[in-house]
């Protein structure tokens, strides 16, 4: 009698199962590293743009804050030259948004000086220095913000010029300046600003009856995507025009909402008494050309001033 054979191995029947398993298993494992690596990156880009965002308010705040003879407007500023110095701002919403396609239209939301002393500065306030033009753009330089509208495919953003050059009166962002990525929707919600009464001093005249901005309430919201897939469609329509057919997109995302006042500390009531003169107000060249140096602007209360902040090195150190 033979020996039964105990080794006889797997069938093919028993392979073919055997490999499709293995193949399941290998599949849902590479689903999962897929997911988790999805989900990281994800929560990376999400960190980031809290992190832009939370710049991008800072700086909206810290230069906004210091600027002088800016005037409420009824907008839309059409045209961006700063008359005598005078800045604008106005409200601004997308409520005529309207779905395109591309890089959308770049809107001009203020332009204006800001105070660029520093609050470590040892020359007196009041003095008379023998300045140049380009002293003067160096002590009250030009800065501007502006807001590429969001399309169907292109998310907006927000620049923050604080060095603005202006070329025949005009001011454009430059690739240096300060950039907030990923915006659907942008909205100075409110413009609180007093009328500016005259006293009778002639270099006051260009400002009687205008409003000068007090504080800026501001709205940011900046959408998130989580995940891509092969055919992934981003959409970067503003949340209130997400229901129409071409905004629809089946890729999560969420929207986070950033509402934050600028209370804007140096706005003249006035020009300031010590350095009132007949000379033209004018910072951009060539027609700067005062002789003495046109008068500084007064603040909300004569002699209190807000300068820039500059912390001594290790000053935060423990």
């Amino acid at each position: 009698m033979g020996r039964r054979n105990n080794n006889a191995g797997f069938s093919l029947v028993e392979l073919m199962v055997a490999v499709a398993i293995l193949s399941v298993i290998v599949l849902m494992n590479m689903q999962i590293v897929e997911e988790i690596s999805n989900t990281q990156v994800a929560l990376m880009k999400k960190i980031q743009s809290e992190e832009n965002v939370m710049q991008g308010v800072s700086s909206i705040k810290r230069n906004l804050s210091m600027a002088v003879n800016l005037i409420h407007v009824a907008g839309p500023i059409n045209g961006n030259a700063l008359l005598n110095n005078r800045g604008q701002i106005a409200t601004y919403n997308l409520a005529a948004w309207a779905p395109t396609l591309g890089p959308g239209a770049i809107d001009v939301i203020s332009a204006f000086i800001r105070e660029n002393k520093a609050s470590d500065g040892v020359t007196a306030l009041n003095a008379l220095p023998a300045e140049t033009p380009a002293d003067r753009l160096i002590r009250f330089p030009i800065s501007a913000i502006f807001f590429q509208r969001p399309t169907l495919d292109k998310y907006g953003v927000l620049y923050i010029d604080v060095q603005a050059t202006p070329v025949a009166g005009v001011i454009t962002p430059k690739d240096s300046a300060e950039k907030i990525p990923y915006i659907v929707d942008f909205e100075i919600m409110e413009v609180f600003s007093t009328q500016f009464e005259p006293v009778g001093y002639a270099m006051d005249a260009d400002l009687s009856g205008r409003f000068m901005a007090m504080s800026a309430t501001i709205r940011i919201v900046q959408r998130n995507y989580f995940g891509t897939t092969f055919n992934t469609v981003y959409r970067w329509c503003p949340p209130a025009f997400m229901g129409l057919p071409a905004c629809a997109t089946d890729t999560p995302y969420k929207d986070t909402e950033k509402i934050f006042t600028v209370g804007i500390r140096n706005n003249v009531l006035g020009r300031s008494k010590t350095r009132r003169g007949l000379a033209t107000n004018v910072l951009v060249p060539p027609a700067d050309v005062d002789t003495p140096p046109a008068p500084y602007f007064s603040r909300r209360e004569d002699g209190i001033y807000f300068l820039k902040s500059r912390i001594p090195l290790g000053g935060l150190s423990r």
